[in-house]
């Protein structure tokens, strides 16, 4: 976009219409730096949306979870699952949440808040032979 704006403004200059020239190449400088400002800031926008539309029925519903040494067993108001402890891919510990990442994509947020005892999970954890990545440096926050 901000070399069609840039382009416009040479055949503006060729012409002898500096003004228009001036005119499209600032323009063109302004898109450069403001576009993928305004980009960001609609992506997020969108993608909150679909979110908040489409797992609105799956925010505030409690969530219970148990870690064995073989599987991770969870049990929601919409049925429960079970999962090998093998099929963990990635389990990572910020400042505030635990995330749970699965071989198939799929991925779980635990925030530390709703935990009971943090010791214990971390030792089912331990139990399970699940190694914990420590990112506890982790900047960034996680809203939606």
């Amino acid at each position: 976009m901000p070399l069609l704006l840039m382009a416009t403004g040479l055949l503006f200059f060729s012409k002898g219409d500096t003004i228009m020239a001036a005119y499209f190449w600032g323009l063109s400088i302004l898109v450069f730096l403001l576009y993928s400002k305004y980009l960001n800031w609609r992506y997020k926008k969108h993608y909150q949306s679909y979110v908040r539309e489409n797992f609105k029925n799956r925010f505030g519903n409690e969530v219970s979870l148990e870690i064995g040494p073989k599987y991770i067993s969870s049990k929601d108001p919409s049925g429960e699952g079970k999962v090998k402890t093998s099929e963990v891919h990635q389990l990572s510990e910020t400042q505030e949440h635990f995330f749970i990442q699965f071989t198939s994509g799929v991925a779980v947020i635990i925030p530390k808040r709703s935990i009971d005892d943090l010791q214990h999970f971390k030792a089912g954890l331990r139990s399970a032979k699940l190694e914990v990545h420590d990112d506890l440096k982790w900047q960034g926050t996680l809203t939606i």
